[in-house]
This record gives structure tokens, C-alpha cells and sequence, in this order.
């Protein structure tokens, strides 16, 4: 039988999780909606991205471990972080992808009828993994 303990903490770092999802989501979906709409910023930003995400995160660990005991912060918290390095990249790459096959025309329409707000309306739902 699973502990409370065990339930709590795994419910805790579900919480994180999806904090974290929501933060990098915050941060990421505008970044590459921005680039996704301009091709000629989405040919240098993409090999970046990519090479950026090939980088182990695994390998940031033990940094990250050493820092956490030798200042003495809470394991919980600054390990976090560490678990979302290799999603922010996923998250890019999809709205990069997005955006940059959204329809012309959509975004025309939006724009000419709704104005800027249902332009940004429009694409989020187009871009948004």
C-alpha cells in the first residue's frame, strides 16, 4: 500500500511539473510564435535551438549538486529547474513549427476584420502545441 508520504510527495512533484510546464510554456510560445512568423529568423534561430537542445541536461547535475550542498539551499526547489530543460526544447521546436506553417490568409483575415488582438488570438490557436 502506497504511504501518505509517498502520495504527497508524488503529488508535490506533479505540482512542480506542471508549474514548470507552465512556466516554460509562458516563456516559449511567444518566443516562437515570433520567430516562426519570419523565415528568415526561423533559419538562424532553428540550428541554435537545436544544438542547444542536444546538450545533456544530464550533464548539469552534478554542477547543480554541488551548488545546492555547498550553499545549502533546498534539494526540492533548485532541482526543479533541472527537469525542464530538456522540455523547454520540444516546446519551441512545435510552435516554431507552428507558426511558421500557419496560413497566410488566416492571418490576413484576422488581421484586416479583427484587428491585432484576433490576429494574436488566431495564431496562439495555431501555434500552440
Amino acid at each position: 500500500m502506497i504511504s501518505r508520504t509517498a502520495a504527497g510527495n508524488g503529488a508535490l512533484t506533479l505540482l512542480r511539473v506542471a508549474i514548470l510546464i507552465g512556466l516554460a510554456s509562458a516563456i516559449w510560445i511567444p518566443i516562437g510564435v515570433g520567430v516562426g512568423l519570419r523565415p528568415d529568423l526561423t533559419e538562424r534561430v532553428q540550428p541554435i535551438a537545436q544544438f542547444l537542445a542536444a546538450f545533456p541536461a544530464n550533464l548539469l547535475f552534478p554542477v547543480a549538486v554541488f551548488f545546492i550542498v555547498h550553499f545549502d539551499l533546498a534539494p526540492g526547489i533548485w532541482l526543479s529547474p533541472l527537469m525542464i530543460l530538456g522540455t523547454q526544447w520540444y516546446i519551441l521546436f512545435n510552435v516554431i513549427a507552428g507558426a511558421s506553417v500557419f496560413p497566410s490568409d488566416f492571418r490576413e483575415a484576422a488581421a484586416t476584420f479583427a484587428g491585432h488582438s484576433e490576429f494574436r488570438r488566431v495564431q496562439r490557436s495555431g501555434a500552440v502545441p
